[in-house]
């Protein structure tokens, strides 16, 4: 069995999908679905906020910062994580309210990514 079924069958024991009886192009069916429906969360937790201070891994300046919050796709390392992506940064609230009035005001919400999951093989 390889290792992409692999996967997929534990993820059918622990979502409790009943597996038993169905065929590879039917499994390929519900994974694909399960797919389109983390998409669709990923594009509804698309959200503005506005944060003070403007501040990452790199970076901490006294503005506001305007910032996009997603979920990291499938495609990415960071998969089924946080994606928080700057827009743009400005001097006062009000500027920034005016440039996005339906941003959410925060705090900082800046969060190291996790990377536990990935291999320490010491290779790079």
């Amino acid at each position: 069995m390889p290792s992409s079924q692999k996967r997929f069958f534990s993820f059918c024991l622990t979502a409790r999908v009943p597996w038993v009886g169905y065929s590879n192009n039917a499994l390929k069916r519900i994974k694909i679905r399960l797919h389109t429906v983390v998409c669709v969360v990923s594009l509804l937790m698309n959200e503005i906020k506005i944060e003070y201070p403007c501040a990452g891994a790199t970076y901490n300046h006294p503005e506001y910062g305007v910032y996009q919050y997603s979920i990291y796709p499938r495609s990415s390392v960071l998969a089924g994580q946080t994606r928080r992506i700057f827009l743009d940064r400005f001097p006062t609230l009000e500027e920034a309210q005016a440039a996005f009035p339906d941003a959410e005001l925060v705090g900082c919400g800046y969060q190291p990514p996790y990377l536990g999951h990935l291999p320490d093989d010491g290779d790079y």
